[in-house]
C-alpha cells in the first residue's frame, strides 16, 4: 500500500471512529457531519473525499462494526483442531471477555444505542450481521451435524435462529442493565435470563442440558456491577 493510500485509510478510520462515538452519545439522527468536522478539526472537503454522504458513512460504519465481530469469530470458526462444540463455547467466551474489558464504555452507550434515534443503525446492523456472520455460523452448525453433535437438517436456517436469539439476549440484558432505578436483584435476573437463552440454544441444536456455557458467572457478575 502506498503512503498516500495508507494515509487515506488512517483518515477514513478516524472519521469512522468519531462517527461511532457521536452516534453512541448523540444518536444517529441527531449527529451531523459538522459534529464530525468539529471533533476531528477537518474540512468538509476532507470528509466528502472519503464519504459521499451521511448515509454512505452509516453504511461504512456498519461494515466497520461487523469487521470487529468477524475478527473475534473467524479465527475460531477456521480453527482446524477445535470441534464444533468447542468452537461454539470458545466464541461465547471470547465475546464475553471482549465485552467485559469494554464494560464501562459499553454500558454508558447502550441507552443511546437503543433509543429511537438509532433504530436505523440497529436494523442495518442486524441485517448485515446475518448476511456476513450467518454463513460462518452455518458452517459451524454443519460441522456439528457432521460430527454427530448437533441435530438439525437445516444448518443455514438454524444459524439465523441462533443469531436472532443472540440479539434477543442482548436486548433483554440491556433492559436489566439500564433499568432506572437499578434492579436490586440485577445479577439474579441476568442469571435467569442467560439460563433461559442457554436452554433455548441447546434445544435448537439438539444438545443435552448443561452442554453450553453462554456467559460464565464471572462475566455476569462483572456486568451486574455497573458502578
Amino acid at each position: 500500500m502506498s503512503r498516500i493510500r495508507k494515509e487515506a485509510a488512517v483518515r477514513r478510520n478516524e472519521i469512522l471512529a468519531a462517527a461511532q462515538r457521536l452516534i453512541y452519545t448523540k444518536g444517529y439522527e441527531s449527529m451531523t457531519i459538522q459534529d464530525i468536522l468539529d471533533e476531528l478539526q477537518i474540512s468538509k472537503g476532507g470528509f466528502f473525499h472519503h464519504f459521499e454522504s451521511k448515509q454512505v458513512l452509516l453504511d461504512r460504519l456498519v461494515e466497520h462494526m461487523l469487521d470487529q465481530a468477524e475478527q473475534v469469530l473467524r479465527p475460531i470458526i477456521q480453527d482446524p483442531v477445535l470441534t464444533a462444540l468447542e468452537k461454539l463455547n470458545c466464541y461465547f467466551a471470547a465475546v464475553g471477555e471482549w465485552k467485559t474489558t469494554q464494560k464501562s464504555f459499553l454500558v454508558a452507550l447502550q441507552r443511546v444505542w437503543h433509543s429511537d434515534d438509532n433504530a436505523i443503525l440497529r436494523q442495518k446492523h442486524q441485517s448485515i450481521f446475518l448476511e456476513r456472520i450467518g454463513p460462518m455460523i452455518a458452517a459451524l452448525v454443519q460441522q456439528g451435524v457432521t460430527e454427530g453433535v448437533f441435530v438439525t437438517a437445516h444448518p443455514e436456517q438454524i444459524s439465523e435462529i441462533l443469531i436472532n436469539l443472540g440479539a434477543g439476549l442482548k436486548a433483554s440484558r440491556n433492559r436489566v442493565l439500564l433499568a432506572d432505578p437499578p434492579f436490586p436483584d440485577a445479577l439474579q435476573r441476568l442469571e435467569r435470563l442467560v439460563a433461559a437463552y442457554t436452554e433455548a440454544i441447546e434445544r435448537v441444536l439438539g444438545l443435552p442440558a448443561g452442554t453450553l456455557i453462554l456467559i460464565d458467572k464471572r462475566t455476569l457478575k462483572a456486568w451486574a456491577t455497573t458502578g
